[in-house]
């Protein structure tokens, strides 16, 4: 049976599916078989007869098969296709986006190969394997019945893509930590990669269970089951975003701030999290000015500091320490993604039981955890890394048993000049609720909830499903337009671009961006709220931003 597009049981078995392969490559299995193994999967995951990963020869004019599933036997191995755009393996290998074909029959960017088309091939999905300085082959996933595939089954395929290029280099190298950091990227690339999906499906299934709580009275005897479904819907939230994180593809608001000053205006609620047994001491020495997300940067410190209090159950000493430093090349080598150049370094060392070099190997690994079972979900040391990583640092750790574990972020020194994030520029209050909102949003259920919301609220809302609609919108003219309301991750033109060009037409308009997955930095000052929402924060988003 074919899923729906958008169908959760089809989107979760996909992330089920690319954790799985993810994990087998961080266990360093070899390319060979991950490959069988990951086009057996996609197959059974689709619902379809074919699926193949084509290697691009040497020579770039052919791919051979490489590996299989549902071809004619002695195909795999022997099998090739020509590497041209006039062929849809060709075509895929420059496409920027996963290629999908609905019907073989009305195609016009290129032929299907002698390969499909013996095996009477309609529909598909073809996604690049990255590879070192180009790209290393073609994953594709057909079927013989006419079908439509959704966007987020893409993404599938481009994941799965993913884990299979960053196999294949690791088992090329022979730095052992260099091929460890490419498989952390791997799966931080899968991780994001249908959470777009998941978040504006928690979106819809905790907004829709607020306002279900809204309506029903306190002793209605279905409010108690209301009340778990969006308790659920928040603990999935919670570790979406930390999946986010370690992806980085979270939206990141960046200042300029003192890492010091920071780190000592954190001091008192560590104090709190770390309890009596615990000596903490918090040292700063010169000015260290940095460019990072505030928010992201403490959720940093807390993990730092709460895996810390664990290593030390009996006690023991924590010291923070802010200061500036120059990584040369020894230093940027042992740290990946680590450049030369002037740092500053937040240090973390505890007094706590320390881990063996097997551990250290595993830590930032999504899901691994040496806690005992319920006490943690093993994401937060790879939000930590995902954190340190999109805002251009880098992290290190040294550690032995019985003498302590020292975490090391390292975040490139903030511009000379550098001053805090200018404020949202404002055209004159607007009273809340007198106003009319330009929402854009592309997905269905999740612009409907919010129309809904803000109508409630007291607002007009002109709706739009993309940003040329949203364009055609502020474009006529008419009745002013006070707040575009936009999703970050759109088809075509994305957020940003977009609210650039509303701003040209509609100069007054302020704007809220909103998205649950993104690999977008805004400018700093921008307005934005994080998928999933509750309807009353929304509200009250898009009220203090009316009135600001």
């Amino acid at each position: 049976m074919i899923a729906s597009a958008g169908d959760p049981a089809l989107l979760a078995r996909q992330l089920a599916v690319l954790a799985e392969l993810g994990q087998q490559a961080l266990l360093g299995v070899d390319p060979d078989t991950l490959m069988q193994k990951a086009v057996a999967l996609v197959a059974e995951t689709l619902d379809v007869e074919y699926c193949k990963v084509l290697e691009l020869l040497p020579d770039g004019d052919e791919l051979r098969l490489r590996a299989g599933v549902g071809w004619r036997e002695g195909s795999v191995g022997r099998a090739t296709v020509g590497a041209g755009t006039d062929s849809q393996a060709g075509y895929t290998l420059i496409a920027k986006e996963p290629v999908i074909v609905e019907a073989a029959e009305r195609e016009t960017r290129f032929e299907l190969p002698p390969l499909l088309l013996e095996h009477h091939v309609v529909s598909g999905i073809s996604a690049v394997i990255p590879g070192r300085g180009r790209a290393w082959g073609v994953l594709g996933a057909h079927t013989a019945r006419r079908r439509p595939f959704a966007e987020s089954d893409g993404r599938f395929v481009q994941g799965v893509a993913n884990v299979i290029g960053a196999t294949v280099m690791a088992a090329r190298r022979s730095d052992d930590e260099l091929a460890q950091a490419e498989n952390l990227e791997a799966v931080g690339r899968l991780a994001g990669g249908i959470a777009h999906d998941f978040n504006n499906l928690l979106t819809v299934i905790g907004g829709r269970s607020d306002l279900l709580l809204q309506r029903l009275a306190p002793d209605s005897p279905g409010r108690r089951d209301a009340e778990l479904i969006q308790a659920a819907s928040r603990r999935a939230a919670r570790l979406t975003h930390q999946l986010l994180a370690f992806g980085r593809r979270q939206v990141l608001m960046p200042k300029a701030f003192d890492l010091g000053v920071f780190v000592a205006g954190l001091e008192p609620a560590l104090r709190r999290l770390l309890g009596q047994g615990i000596e903490l001491v918090v040292a700063t020495a010169a000015p260290a000015p940095v460019r990072a997300d505030p928010g992201q940067l403490e959720q940093v410190v807390v993990s730092l500091v709460t895996n810390a209090r664990d290593a030390m159950p009996g006690g023991g000493r924590l010291t923070l320490q802010a200061a500036g430093v120059e990584a040369d090349e020894a230093l940027a080598r042992r740290h990946a993604g680590l450049q030369p150049g002037s740092y500053a370094v937040l240090t973390v060392r505890d007094t706590g039981s320390g881990m063996d070099a097997r551990t250290q190997a595993r830590i930032f690994e999504p899901f691994f955890t040496t806690k005992d079972h319920g006490r943690g979900t093993g994401l937060g040391l790879a939000m930590v890394y995902g954190i340190v990583r999109q805002s251009g640092g880098g992290i290190g750790v040294d550690s032995a048993p019985g003498r302590g574990t020292t975490f090391s972020i390292y975040l490139p020194l903030a511009e000379a000049g550098a001053g805090r994030a200018p404020d949202v520029p404002g055209a004159g209050t607007v009273v809340p609720g007198a106003a009319t909102i330009l929402l854009v949003e592309d997905d269905d259920e999740v612009r409907a909830l919010t129309r809904e919301t803000l109508t409630r609220g007291g607002y007009r809302v002109l709706e739009a499903p993309d940003a040329e609609a949203a364009l055609r919108v502020a474009a006529g003219g008419g009745e002013a337009i006070h707040q575009l309301l936009t999703e970050v991750v759109l088809p075509g033109l994305n957020g940003p671009q977009l609210a650039e060009r509303v701003a040209a037409l509609r100069p007054a308009a302020r704007v809220l961006f909103v998205s649950g997955y993104t690999d977008q930095t805004l400018e700093p000052g921008a307005a934005f709220l994080t998928k999933p929402f509750e309807p009353d924060e929304l509200l009250r988003r898009v009220r203090a931003l009316l009135a600001s």
